[in-house]
């Protein structure tokens, strides 16, 4: 579970990590969600799984906080 800030996220640089699948719901906010090519903005109540090996990265556009729940399968963390 996270809480990021509006402007906040993973950063500029996309990641990817051992884990088969991510999912991702948005509890509370919105949250812009990049894997590979494609951009995706989530709001309250959406989400998203996509395969945790393609480069990805987030960012709440504001302005309000973002809860996020993460879920990897398996775990990776």
């Amino acid at each position: 579970l996270s809480v990021i800030e509006p402007g906040g996220g993973s950063g500029e640089e996309s990641y990817a990590h051992d884990s088969d699948e991510e999912r991702v719901v948005v509890l509370r906010g919105r949250l812009e969600v990049w894997g590979g090519p494609d951009r995706y903005v989530l709001e309250e109540g959406d989400s998203i799984v996509f395969e945790s090996r393609i480069p990805h990265r987030n960012r709440n556009p504001g302005p309000d906080q973002a809860e996020v729940l993460w879920i990897t399968t398996p775990p990776s963390y």
